[in-house]
């Protein structure tokens, strides 16, 4: 016997979703579980990941043989090792959502049931006091057929969200323009670090343990050693920083012009996508023709 076990989060504002659902997506088999899988909601208000425990997992000999109500400590923490992985599958798909779907709104995460099967028909619950919260955004795009296939592709080549991106979306959130300017300018410092680290590993003394280079320099020789091609928002990103500076380091300089925080948001947001086309184009797991045509527009070199 081979014990099922899922892991719910609800979504709240729901994600905005388009056709039939709910939304499947296939994650690669761990050491221990089964193939696991994730699927978003039909209505996009909740997230579900589940797998099933390898043959020889521990926990299939204890559970089989046991009532929920006789979970001895040392099970209930086995369990609860194996929901905190799905949980982390539901954040990845969760986060790779709001970068792909340019999401840019508050939306969170919310607890929700953590259950094992004997049969896969009937569920017992582990009681759990966890309530987890996370940032979600705007919905520019709908979950539908074609960004299930693009994510998947996403999933199955493990590709994990730039941490760059939550920066960006804060830039996009705050009210005030000298914050969002600064977050803006995070965002695209530490996007360049995350997409050359993915590039090549070897770099991480150099960008990690060291004062790294000025951030023109990395957007333009080094980015263009790495990938054969400089950023083509450098002069916007390389003013950013300057401008940036200023409002960290002078207390009485004036806070950015609306419009001209919005279109260097603007830029900073067509940078870090065209950092994730050069990564992606490197990484032999991901067709890039099967990714959404949106994003293949992006691809082209669009803005």
């Amino acid at each position: 016997m081979s014990i099922r076990v899922r892991n719910g989060n609800g979504i709240n504002p729901p994600l905005p979703t388009e056709g039939d659902g709910p939304f499947r997506l296939v994650h690669r088999p761990s050491e221990s579980m089964a193939q696991a899988e994730t699927h978003i909601s039909h209505d996009g208000t909740s997230l579900m990941s589940s797998t099933t425990l390898d043959e020889g997992h521990a926990l299939n000999s204890v559970l089989a043989d046991l009532s929920t109500s006789e979970l001895p400590s040392d099970a209930r923490r086995e369990l609860k090792g194996v929901f905190a992985h799905l949980h982390r599958l539901n954040r990845w798909v969760f986060d790779l959502a709001l970068q792909e779907l340019r999401l840019y709104d508050e939306r969170y995460l919310t607890s929700g049931p953590q259950q094992w099967s004997r049969d896969g028909t009937t569920w017992y619950d582990l009681p759990h006091e966890i309530h987890i919260t996370g940032v979600e955004g705007y919905p520019v795009y709908k979950v539908d057929a074609e960004w299930v296939v693009h994510l998947q592709q996403l999933v199955h080549a493990g590709e994990r969200p730039f941490l760059a991106a939550q920066h960006l979306h804060e830039a996009r959130r705050h009210r005030g323009t000298r914050f969002r300017w600064i977050e803006a300018t995070t965002a695209a410092e530490l996007a360049i670090k995350e997409a050359l680290l993915r590039m090549e590993p070897k770099f991480a003394p150099l960008l990690l343990e060291v004062p790294s280079p000025p951030l023109g320099r990395l957007y333009g020789s080094v980015l263009e050693a790495v990938a054969g091609e400089r950023s083509p928002f450098l002069k916007a990103l390389q003013k950013g920083v300057e401008v940036r500076n200023r409002l960290v380091h002078r207390p009485s300089e004036p806070d950015p012009d609306p419009q001209q925080l919005a279109d260097y948001v603007g830029d900073v947001d067509r940078a870090v996508r065209h950092l994730r086309r050069l990564c992606r184009r490197r990484n032999p797991d991901i067709r890039m023709e099967q990714l959404h045509r949106i994003v293949q527009w992006d691809h082209s070199g669009a803005p």
